[in-house]
Order: structure tokens, then C-alpha cells, then sequence
């Protein structure tokens, strides 16, 4: 079976994950698990009267115990004192994280992520105890995946690089110790998190960047951001002083080959104004974010007794009544953007 190198953040960024070269003898050394058809992995204690069991669910609810895989393929029950799961979630089709306490070849560790194709398993220093089941995760085109952790350099949003499959890495992808308590990505890696309160702009390849200051316009202004249909961004910048409120449209280009050196990959960006509102909504959009109506290009956000409606088709922004939406509207049926 091939072996799956992945590198994890550690006091250097990144460390390798794989053989250590130390014991010649790691026959029983735990190195797999068996993930076929695993969905979540929880816990069954019993009060601490003879240990743990941990327990696995496929997409049909049934339920098993979980096994972990020695090197050379023995299975091993996990119903020990000291292994126990605190968060279990799925990734994608390919990666699982799980998050709590587990004994592997004579040591503890607190993260596990996990191949679920091959059952590899990899400790990692990078803390995925916080990450709660309502964050969102993203996947770029390339298929890297992003989420919201907690690493040697503090919280923030992190990557898992898989442009290599064999040897995935995770990394920080925001700088500095934040908490992005709403965060989107798209198909090209390109990032717009909020952090009390204000919106940041993560451009691969172009640093990082308050929205804000990104209006052309003067004034002081409050944005938000939303996703619009095939990944567009939006800006939604208001400013009360001068009593405006404008969607602007966030648009990028990429310039040399994504296959090169990252020095060879350059990315510019421009905000263009796309519609102004005929009025000034009695709240400012600071706290507020558009959310997508199903099936249509509209989205809104609700303005004390009136909705702020952004028409993605009519490229239009206007000010209607509640009475105006059918009632099933606020019956929890709008939905947030998904890039």
C-alpha cells in the first residue's frame, strides 16, 4: 500500500507526517483505520468503568465499532481508557477530521486527520476541537479544502494543499491569530472573511486586504460581501453620512501559469459599481449579509419592516415590503451563499 506523507503545521509551519526512520521494528505500530463507508465516529463510555468504545455510522445509520490498523494490517478494537472522540466531521468524499484523545504506538495525540479512501491516518498539531459541525468548509477547483482551526500561530482559517496528493499539507491561510466567524471561499482560492465585524479580502498570491478600503468612493463605509451564482462576489457598501448604499461587483484576473513557481502567478483586481439603491435603508449593512432566495438570482436582507433586495439578473437594488415576499420566506427557507 502506497504511503501517504502529509505535513502539519507545527512549530515551523509545516513538519512532515510520515516514517520517523527511528524503530526498525513498527509491525504493530498504528498506522490505519478502517473508514469504508464512515460517516461519523462518536464515543459510548460507560462512566469510566472499564473504558471507552469507539463507534462508527454509515450513510444508512447502521452502526459498528471503530478499528484502528496496525502496519501490518491487524485490526485492532479501540475500547481502551484514553481514546475518546469530542468532534467528528467529514470533509469531502476523501478526508475526515476527528478531534479528541487517541493512543497510537505508544503516544497520545488530540487531531487525526484522516484519509478515508485509504484509512491513513495522520496526528497534527493544528486543533480542530473548536470547529464546530455548523462551520462551513470550501473546496477550490483544485479540490483544496478550507475550515476554520486552531494552529501553532492561532486560530484562523486553514488550508489543506492537495496539489500533491501524495504528501497534503496544511497550512495557515489567514494571518495573525483571528476569529472569521463568517467566511467564504471560491474555486480559485479567493477568500472574504469577517472579523468583528469588518470584511478582508485573502487574494492568493496578493496578500490580504480590508474591503473597506477597497470602495472607491469617499466616505466612511460598512461593507458585507456575498456570493452571487458561478462563484461572483459582491460588496455591499453603505455609508451614512452621505446616505448611500451600493452593490458593487468584485472582479479578478489571474496572469502567468498556476503550474510554476508562486512568483509566476500574479493576480489583479478591480471593484466596479453595480447598483445603487433609489433611498437609504434605516440600518447600515455592518452586520448584515445578503442571503440568497432558492431558484432565482435574488438576494436580500431585511432593513427593520422593509427587505433589501439585490436582483443578480436585473443587475437592479431596490427597497420592497416584507407583505411584498410570500410568507414562507421567513420561515427559514432562505438560504446562505454557497460559493
Amino acid at each position: 500500500m502506497k504511503k501517504l506523507l502529509f505535513p502539519v503545521l507545527a512549530a515551523a509551519m509545516l513538519a512532515s507526517c510520515g516514517d520517523d526512520g527511528g524503530d526498525p521494528d513498527k509491525s504493530n505500530y498504528i498506522t490505519h483505520a478502517d473508514m469504508e463507508g464512515v460517516r461519523l465516529v462518536y464515543t459510548i463510555t460507560d462512566g469510566g468503568k472499564t473504558g471507552n468504545l469507539l463507534m462508527t455510522v454509515d450513510a444508512e445509520g447502521n452502526t459498528a465499532p471503530f478499528h484502528f490498523i496496525t502496519e501490518q494490517g491487524d485490526r485492532v478494537a479501540v475500547d481502551t481508557m484514553g481514546n475518546w472522540v469530542s468532534n467528528s466531521r467529514r470533509l469531502s468524499d476523501d478526508y475526515m477530521i476527528l478531534s479528541g484523545r487517541f493512543y497510537l504506538s505508544e503516544t497520545y495525540t488530540d487531531n487525526l486527520i484522516v484519509n478515508t479512501r485509504m484509512g491513513e491516518l495522520c496526528p497534527t498539531e493544528t486543533d480542530f476541537s473548536s470547529f464546530g459541525h455548523e462551520a462551513p468548509t470550501f473546496k477550490d477547483g483544485s479540490g483544496n479544502i478550507y475550515m476554520i482551526a486552531n494552529g501553532s500561530e492561532g486560530e484562523g482559517i486553514f488550508r489543506i494543499n492537495l496539489s500533491d496528493p501524495s504528501k497534503p499539507e496544511i497550512e495557515k491561510y489567514t494571518a495573525g491569530n483571528i476569529y472569521a466567524n463568517h467566511y467564504l471561499v471560491n474555486s480559485d482560492g479567493v477568500c472574504f472573511y469577517r472579523v468583528e465585524g469588518l470584511y478582508y479580502v485573502k487574494l492568493p498570491y496578493r496578500g490580504i486586504h480590508e474591503v473597506s478600503s477597497l470602495i472607491p468612493e469617499e466616505g466612511n463605509w460598512e461593507t458585507s460581501v456575498f456570493c452571487g451564482r458561478n462563484g461572483q462576489f459582491y460588496i455591499a457598501a453603505s455609508c451614512d453620512e452621505l446616505e448611500r448604499f451600493i452593490i458593487y461587483e468584485f472582479g479578478y484576473s489571474q496572469e502567468g501559469s498556476a503550474g510554476g513557481a508562486e512568483g509566476d502567478l500574479q493576480m489583479s483586481f478591480d471593484v466596479a459599481e453595480v447598483a445603487e439603491l433609489d433611498g437609504y435603508p434605516t440600518t447600515s449593512v455592518r452586520n448584515k449579509m445578503f442571503c440568497r432566495i432558492p431558484q432565482t438570482g435574488k438576494h436580500l436582507f431585511v432593513s427593520y419592516g422593509d427587505l433589501v433586495v439585490f436582483d443578480e439578473d436585473t443587475r437592479k437594488l431596490s427597497m420592497e415590503s416584507v407583505q411584498d415576499f410570500p410568507s414562507r420566506l421567513w420561515m427559514g427557507q432562505t438560504i446562505n451563499n454557497n460559493v
